[in-house]
């Protein structure tokens, strides 16, 4: 294998997993790991993926479907401590590891066959092998010579296995499978494509590049490279800034209240804030998402004219997306996120913009000794 060796592990249902290694009579059994009765699945066994749970379901439906199911509210600080220690195995096989979330993520192999005298697969399987014996979780891997394919393979062939795509075979391992295997074809630019009586990732390598590049810009001509097995992209140990921070509530009761709502929803954005300030990033676009009492869920955006990271500077467009809701529903869920994060904002010198950022950082070290809600 000349190409570049590129390794992708995902955890196979990472926090279901994590409970199932801590308490031994759960294993074997339909784990389902999420918030309150109004929330979602975060995360559920193979035994609970039997009755059709799956992430993302609203807990409720997912106490019809398997009722004798164990549901678990979860600790993110355990499923935190245990992503650290499977990284830290992945460290100890190459420098060369970039996290993509919490329980996955690619290594690049590149140079470590000497070093572990093993070849490349054999050094996956090895990897894998140590993580269940140390962690008690188990992983699924693909190896291939770029991230995309290395991606699609671990996550098609789950649980607890390891793939390895050659590669002389990667664009005709990705021909057959069907366009919602490729990451950045969602439920939403789908039906775009299926109504060009495109159904396969092959289908889409067919097309003329130029025909892709006019129909979808650069978004088309990114998907026609990857669907032909092409992707530069290196694997990357550090990982960029973040470009959005989102916070959300699920209501233990549906809210109809403008001022219930106001209140929930500014708690929320003066959380992200503060989040923001400690890195110093200003706020660019703000975003309140709304989910009724039906789940239909609805997100209204606005840029702001000045970026900022002070609540008085959002407060008010946070207000008029208020406005956009339906009064005539009421609101199971609230969610704000702040975009397009950036480091450096000229504030005028003695501008109101300056003054509140000067007062909320003054105020800033109160809340680091005593909490938030100290102010």
């Amino acid at each position: 294998m000349n190409e570049t060796p590129i390794l992708h592990v995902d955890a196979d249902a990472f926090f279901a997993s994590v409970e199932q290694r801590l308490e031994p009579k759960y294993r074997g059994k339909p784990v389902i790991v999420g918030g309150s009765h109004r929330g979602v699945v975060s995360s559920a066994s193979y035994e609970a993926r039997q009755f059709g749970i799956h992430s993302a379901m609203p807990i409720f439906r997912a106490r019809k479907l398997c009722p004798h199911g164990i549901f678990i509210k979860g600790s993110h600080h355990t499923y935190a401590e245990f992503s650290q220690a499977m990284f830290q195995i992945f460290k100890k096989y190459t420098p060369t590891v970039e996290m993509t979330s919490i329980d996955e993520g690619y290594l690049d192999l590149t140079g470590t066959t000497r070093l572990h005298k093993a070849a490349y697969h054999q050094i996956a399987a090895h990897l894998l092998c140590e993580v269940e014996k140390s962690l008690g979780i188990t992983l699924s891997g693909a190896l291939s010579s770029c991230k995309i394919v290395s991606k699609i393979a671990s996550s098609r062939f789950k649980p607890r296995r390891l793939s390895w795509v050659h590669a002389a075979h990667e664009k005709q391992f990705l021909a057959s499978l069907p366009l919602k295997e490729m990451p950045g074809i969602g439920p939403q630019s789908l039906p775009k494509f299926t109504r060009l009586g495109l159904q396969t990732i092959g289908d889409l390598a067919e097309l003329q590049f130029e025909a892709m590049w006019q129909m979808f810009g650069g978004y088309g001509m990114v998907l026609w490279e990857r669907a032909n097995g092409i992707d530069h992209r290196p694997v990357s140990p550090h990982a960029p800034k973040r470009k959005s921070i989102s916070e959300d509530k699920t209501f233990p009761i549906d809210l109809d209240s403008p001022q219930l709502l106001l209140e929930e929803s500014s708690r929320m954005l003066k959380k992200l804030c503060y989040q923001i300030r400690k890195n110093n990033r200003f706020a660019a676009t703000l975003t309140l998402k709304i989910r009724y009492s039906d789940f239909a869920t609805y997100t209204h955006q606005r840029s702001l004219d000045q970026p900022s990271n002070v609540p008085c500077g959002l407060l008010p467009t946070l207000k008029l997306l208020l406005k956009k809701r339906d009064s005539s529903r009421r609101v199971r869920l609230l969610g704000v996120s702040l975009s397009n994060l950036q480091s450096q904002v000229q504030l005028e010198l003695f501008g109101r913009s300056a003054k509140s950022q000067h007062l909320e950082q003054s105020l800033d070290t109160l809340r680091k000794k005593y909490g938030l809600g100290v102010i």
